[in-house]
Parts: structure tokens; C-alpha cells; sequence
């Protein structure tokens, strides 16, 4: 008897507790859609993949790997590849980065290439640029930390300098001194040429850098972005890396445009 005179739980609410209830539910909601971008926020020096580009030795379309380079108060975070993806031109006649050839293939084919539509929305104003040479002293104060080295696919493209272990130039895009051709870039040993070389030199590294937004991440591309590292040694980064992007390749790769169904591990060139 006792039984049929219990209330349902929610009956007895009043409007003040029913408000209350809602608050709760819709607070603890926020605070969970929080901590999902959160666990994207990356601090400077992880790593992580995002997109995909040719790499392996016969073109294979492969996760690229990035360096987050700083993480900014809205979240969003500046990442710099970890490689030389592609060996391009900075311009056929003139140095300066806003009209260069190099940075209009940056905005169209590479990141059509590179990211699916959904993914280039995490991109911050759709803009892939490349270092200046402040930037690349600031973030790599030594030398031999400004040694690039490059895809298997990037390779064929490339001038590497085997006296120096297979490191190859790669541009930044601030022009040369006291002409209207020169751009300056990083040589195979690190340094940066300030007197820069011909900006119509094709056989010199291309190495992106852009702003992700994560709350963008979030919302269209959660599954393109995977965290490799963060506060490991360099050998176990190389070693995690490697495993990331064999096992992310073998699972997108037939999603991708090349029709490759099960693409293998990268065959890439490292420290």
C-alpha cells in the first residue's frame, strides 16, 4: 500500500527548484564542453597531427606532423611542421612575401591538398604562412635547432647537403638586402643568410606555420587532430611519431583523394 502513495521524484519540485535543476544540468554541461576543447590547449614543444600530405617515398599521403609553437589566451595554438613537406619557388621575379608565388600556392593548392574542408575551418583567417627571420631566432635560438629535414616525397625536390647529415635550406620570407630578388633562408647548417639567394630557386624547403583555432577543432575536425607528444624526450617523440602516422594513415588513407586504401609507415628522414 505504501508503495502506490509514493510520488514521482520530480512531482514535489517547485519552479525555484526546477530553475535550480536546470542550472546544474546546464552548468555542468558547459563545463564539460569545456574540458573537451581544453584537452586540445597544447603547451609549446608537443607535438601533433593534423591534415595530410604527400610524404612517403612514392607520394604516400601521410598525417603531417606539427610543432605547436605557442598557446595563446583564446585557446587557439601556432604550430610550425616538423618537416620540409615540399620544395617550391618563393617567387619567379620578385621578394616580397604578400605578392609572392609562394604564399598564394600556401593558400590555395597546398591547403586544399592538405586539409579536408571541415579541417580548414580550424584554420585561423584560412592563412598558411611560412617563418620570418625573427621568428625562427626567437623560437630556435641555436643553430643546429633550425636544421630542417624533409620528407621522403619532399626529397626528389630538394637540395640536401650530405656533408651535414641530409639537412636542406628552407625559406623564410623576409626579403634580401639591397635587392629586389634575394629572399633571405635557413642554410643546411642552421644559419640564417641574412643576404638571402634568388627567390626563384626551386629546390628549397617549404615549412608551414599557421594559427589553429581548437574550439573550431572541436566542432569540425575532432578526428583529424591527434596529440603525439607532449613533455617526452626526442627519441621517444621520433618513436611516437612514426607509430602515429603509420597507424593514422592505414585508418584515413582511403578516405583520402589518391584512393589509397592502407598506405604503410613514413619512410621520412629524421634528426
Amino acid at each position: 500500500m505504501a508503495a502506490h502513495g509514493r510520488q514521482p521524484a520530480l512531482s514535489g519540485l517547485t519552479g525555484d527548484n526546477m530553475f535550480r535543476l536546470f542550472f546544474i544540468y546546464f552548468f555542468s554541461f558547459l563545463l564539460l564542453a569545456a574540458s573537451a576543447v581544453s584537452s586540445y590547449a597544447q603547451e609549446a614543444g608537443d607535438r601533433i597531427l593534423f591534415g595530410h600530405y604527400p610524404q612517403g617515398a612514392g607520394g604516400r599521403d601521410m598525417p603531417i606532423e606539427w610543432m605547436v609553437l605557442q598557446k595563446n589566451r583564446d585557446g587557439s595554438i601556432y604550430v610550425l611542421s616538423v618537416y620540409g613537406l615540399d620544395g617550391k619557388l618563393f617567387d619567379g621575379t620578385g621578394n616580397k612575401w604578400k605578392k609572392s608565388e609562394l604564399r598564394k600556392w600556401l593558400k590555395k593548392d597546398f591547403k586544399n591538398k592538405a586539409f579536408t574542408k571541415f579541417e580548414q575551418k580550424a584554420i585561423v583567417k584560412g592563412e598558411i604562412s611560412i617563418m620570418s627571420a625573427e621568428e625562427a631566432r626567437r623560437v630556435f635560438p641555436d643553430d643546429a635547432d633550425r636544421r630542417l629535414y624533409v620528407t621522403d616525397y619532399a626529397s626528389r625536390k630538394i637540395t640536401q647537403c650530405s656533408s651535414c647529415g641530409g639537412s636542406s635550406w628552407w625559406w623564410l620570407r623576409d626579403p634580401g638586402p639591397d635587392t629586389d630578388y634575394n629572399v633571405v633562408y635557413v642554410d643546411a647548417f642552421g644559419n640564417i643568410n641574412a643576404g638571402g639567394m634568388p627567390g626563384n630557386m626551386d629546390n628549397v624547403a617549404v615549412r608551414p606555420i599557421m594559427q589553429l583555432n581548437l574550439k573550431k577543432i572541436e566542432r569540425f575536425a575532432k578526428n583529424s587532430f591527434k596529440i603525439i607528444s607532449s613533455n617526452k624526450t626526442e627519441s621517444e617523440v621520433k618513436s611516437e611519431s612514426t607509430a602515429a602516422s603509420a597507424k593514422a594513415s592505414e585508418k584515413t588513407g582511403k578516405n583520402r583523394k589518391n584512393g589509397e586504401k592502407k598506405p604503410g609507415p613514413a619512410s621520412r628522414k629524421n634528426k
